[in-house]
């Protein structure tokens, strides 16, 4: 089995979707962070590119700010399309909630 077809992968493709088509299409303006507080007591782990052009570290900043049990993981070598530590990283926030 390759990497891209591994469980692994496909769940965190399947996020990455899902917080692709929540983010664009379906939330007004603003209302990911102005309703962020919402989660509180629902962990979450953030990990984001620090050179994804087409959504900026900031952003991920703003919502880790603004969510109460979020924790960002920005991976210094990756963008939008990931890398070997990006994998790593998504393995390590999988690997801590299949352990709860």
């Amino acid at each position: 089995m390759t990497e891209s077809h591994s469980p692994t992968f496909s769940a965190v493709a399947s996020g990455i979707a899902l917080a692709s088509i929540f983010g664009k299409q379906m939330l007004e303006e603003g209302a990911l962070l102005r309703d962020a507080g919402r989660l509180a007591g629902i962990p979450g782990v953030l990990v984001h590119g620090r050179n994804d052009l087409g959504s900026p570290v900031g952003t991920a900043w703003e919502l880790a700010q603004v969510w109460p049990d979020a924790q960002l993981v920005v991976i210094d070598d990756s963008g939008h399309t990931g890398s070997a530590a990006m994998n790593s990283a998504l393995r390590e926030a999988l690997d801590r909630f299949a352990q709860k």
